[in-house]
């Protein structure tokens, strides 16, 4: 009897520290994405919107064939890379858990104004970095940027 009893203690708390523990994983895997994303994203808005400033065009142009070469945010449009074979902006290797794969994604959209719809070309850009994490968690940051004015 005391045998029995013990035995239907031990499932009743191994339910919910198992859940305990899922949800520990996941909240630790919510925040190493946010620090993917947030890493990248500083990565782009260090650069104009648009090459030279003005000089608007999504995805990067026929002689960028990496990352290095991007010379504007709108170079990140349609960017994507993973975990596996995660690289800095020096193309140098990042040690990473390899058991569990972020992938990160960017798009940019041009806007007319801030709150606009989507258009061709526009004096404003939202950036978006969305990562997906080991489980199928989708984290995204977005972040406006508008075209530099230059005054002489």
């Amino acid at each position: 009897m005391a045998t029995t009893l013990l035995a239907i203690a031990v499932v009743g708390i191994a339910g919910p520290l198992g859940a305990a523990g899922e949800q520990s994983r996941q909240t630790e895997e919510r925040g190493a994405a946010v620090v993917l994303a947030r890493q990248l994203m500083e990565e782009i808005v260090a650069r104009p919107l648009c090459d030279d400033g003005t000089t608007c065009h999504l995805g990067p142009e026929s002689s960028e064939c990496d990352r290095t070469q991007f010379n504007s945010a709108d170079d990140y449009d349609g960017y994507s890379d993973t975990t596996k074979d995660l690289k800095n902006y020096s193309n140098k290797s990042i040690s990473f858990d390899r058991n569990n794969v972020y992938t990160r994604n960017v798009t940019v959209a041009y806007r007319t104004s801030p709150t606009g719809s989507s258009v061709s070309s526009g004096d404003f850009g939202i950036v978006t970095v969305s990562v997906t994490t080991p489980h199928k968690q989708v984290v995204k940051i977005w972040r406006l940027l508008t075209k530099e004015t230059l005054a002489y």
